[in-house]
């Protein structure tokens, strides 16, 4: 018997966590599993890794140093794909500033979120607020008041 598949195909942009400079080491990477269903659900689907842009795209292959230069990519991404959906998975490297720019470039893009590391963590739960508040939907697998203060973002 064969899948329903998706009434229209959709273009879909997934930022964050591919970590390609790891190759198998990542079989359980979570980014592939996510591409791998909205594939198999007849959406066209491009990985963008904003760690690995930011590290090569300066000369000292730091991602500290190629912030910049990785939101500038993943802008003329955005323009390029013109994505029905834009996930980001632990991205951090691409700023709140530039979230907000694809309302701009791309006004009828879905943005959401995902994060699978635990909130409780400070570090972590940081992260997840920078964007809470910036895209159409979150997806977290903590629960509690940690998932409370993620969703209060910085915007709320």
């Amino acid at each position: 018997m064969s899948k329903p598949r998706a009434a229209t195909a959709c273009r879909v942009l997934i930022v964050g966590g591919n970590h390609a400079n790891q190759a198998a080491m990542r079989y359980y990477n979570f980014t592939s599993k996510l591409a791998n269903g909205f594939t198999r659900n007849g959406h066209a689907v491009v990985c963008l890794s904003d760690r690995d842009l930011a590290r090569q795209n300066n000369i000292f292959r730091s991602r500290k140093w190629g912030v910049d230069a990785a939101n500038e990519k993943f802008l003329e991404a955005v323009t390029y794909l013109k994505p029905a959906l834009l996930v980001f998975k632990h991205a951090d490297i691409i700023t709140p500033a530039s979230v907000k720019m694809v309302r701009t470039i791309s006004p009828h893009t879905a943005m959401a979120q995902v994060n699978i590391d635990a909130l409780f963590n400070p570090d972590n739960g940081e992260r997840a607020r920078h964007k809470s508040g910036l895209g159409d939907a979150n997806f977290y697998t903590t629960y509690g008041p940690a998932l409370m203060q993620a969703a209060i973002g910085e915007e709320g």
